[in-house]
């Protein structure tokens, strides 16, 4: 009776499994069938009553049976890969843009693409599987934009992603060196770039550059500048980065490493007896007021030849309007004749052009925009007529601490020194800073070189000109 049981619930079993993989379309055969289920169903109830270490078959487990037979014969379809933007990050460093961005899985590998600034195309410049790159040989200065895509292979066809958002490489350029040649003052030169709008230069007294202070040179070609009126005896800290104008907007590189320089004091400068300056002076001619009056008549009194025998043509109270004049009687006098500045320099075929003037122009004529306009006007006119003529302008020197108009000068004094300063940065112009020998630490002219309680000198500032002057003069020649 067992082994007959047994049979008919294996036949049971076969029978629905086969029902079920063939998916019979006719619910007539399913139910011609339904009294082997049943007797099936009641076989698994005795048997459990019988024996419990029987085998038995649920429902489910009958139903889960003939759905694995039917799923064999569906393909399933595998979820298509969404590649994504990578957002790209860089880091310059010594002109090579190390790039970087978020892996995805499933991405074969990723294409970069670059171009410089004002190209139409970009090129493609590396094909990389990870997420990073090191894009090299960067010019210095020069402005890149760098963009990324992913990509894969979906069934032997290579799928591309979006590209990146283009991502801006502003390239630096080398600071040279960082030096204090004079006093109170930071002299500065570094690499050029054509590719670059300018540079930017930041100095503080703070190696963080805490409270620090910015100078920006918009001339692409410059590649020294000075920095003036700084604190004697102090250690500062200097670097500069290149700058390029986009859409109006000011894109600025990574900056320079960091040098630094201790700021010369005017005894540790000025104390150098350079009795020979090797012909700086030969063919040279000085104009200003009654301050130059002064040191032309300082050199007057040494021996003849004496710094190269250059032309003094200092004159009392002479101002820049005068100055622009073609005929006056107020112009310096040459070979007897009162001749204006850029006719004498003509005459004499002076190679170059020492210039100390607005002192009379802000305390007395007007006012420091009309000075700065007449100055500039008779420099222009000077090259007009002398186009090989080399310029130097002289620093004005300070008013003695006294009234309230002493003030006022003085800050205007300042003020034209700042502008003629930066004025002949930009346009190819030498700066001797003379002011900051003679001043105290507040900005006026020290009493000790001070003649009348106002602006005019002792012999013993003249004494600090001459040095200064040939201590210069020594400098350019030996940096040549």
């Amino acid at each position: 009776m067992k082994k007959q049981i047994e049979r008919k619930y294996v036949f049971g079993i076969i029978a629905i499994s086969t029902v079920m993989a063939f998916q019979l379309n006719s619910y007539v055969t399913l139910a011609d069938n339904n009294k082997s289920i049943e007797e099936s169903t009641s076989l698994e109830v005795t048997q459990k009553d019988n024996s419990q270490s029987e085998t038995s078959y649920s429902d489910s487990e009958i139903k889960e049976t003939a759905s694995s037979v039917t799923t064999q014969k569906t393909t399933t379809k595998e979820p298509e890969i969404v590649i994504e933007r990578p957002v790209v990050s860089s880091e310059l460093v010594k002109n090579k843009a190390t790039l970087s961005w978020r892996a995805q899985n499933g991405i074969r590998g990723y294409e970069v693409y670059a171009r410089q600034y004002k190209k139409k195309k970009f090129k493609k410049v590396a094909d990389v599987t990870k997420p990073s790159f090191e894009l090299g040989n960067l010019k210095p200065g020069c402005y890149y934009n760098i963009k990324v895509c992913g990509y894969t292979n979906v069934n032997g066809v290579v799928k591309k992603g979006g590209f990146s958002k283009p991502i801006v490489v502003m390239t630096n350029v080398k600071l040279v060196s960082a030096k204090s040649l004079q006093t109170a003052t930071l002299n500065i030169s570094w690499e050029t770039s054509k590719k670059a709008d300018g540079y930017e230069i930041q100095y503080s007294k703070k190696e963080d550059f805490s409270k620090s202070k910015k100078k920006r040179i918009a001339n692409n070609s410059a590649d020294m500048t000075n920095i003036y009126e700084l604190v004697q005896n102090k250690k500062y800290y200097v670097r500069i980065r290149t700058y390029k104008t986009v859409r109006k907007k000011r894109i600025y590189s990574m900056w320079s490493k960091t040098k630094k320089c201790t700021i010369k004091n005017a005894d540790s400068v000025i104390n150098g007896n350079f009795k020979a300056t090797d012909g700086f002076f030969e063919d040279s001619a000085f104009f200003g007021d009654s301050v130059m009056l002064g040191f032309g008549n300082y050199i007057k009194k040494k021996d003849k030849g004496y710094l190269d025998g250059a032309k003094m043509m200092g004159v009392g109270s002479y101002n820049l309007i005068q100055a622009l004049m073609e005929d006056s009687e107020l112009h310096p006098l040459y070979k007897g004749k009162h001749m204006a500045p850029h006719k004498i320099v003509k005459e004499m075929k002076a190679e170059k052009v020492f210039l100390f003037f607005g002192i009379n122009d802000v305390c007395n004529v007007g006012g420091l925009e009309d000075t700065i306009t007449h100055y500039t006007q008779f420099i222009e006119k000077m090259k007009k007529y002398n186009p090989d003529v080399e310029i130097y302008i002289i620093s004005d020197t300070y008013t003695l601490k006294g009234s309230k108009m002493y003030v006022e000068f003085r800050e205007r004094l300042h003020k034209l020194n700042s502008y003629m300063r930066t004025y002949c940065a930009d346009n190819g112009y030498e700066y001797i800073d003379i002011a900051s020998y003679l001043a105290n630490s507040k900005g006026y002219l020290k009493s000790k070189y001070c003649s009348d309680g106002f602006l005019h000198q002792t012999y013993e500032a003249y004494v600090i000109w001459d040095k200064v002057l040939r201590n210069y003069a020594y400098t350019k020649n030996h940096s040549r």
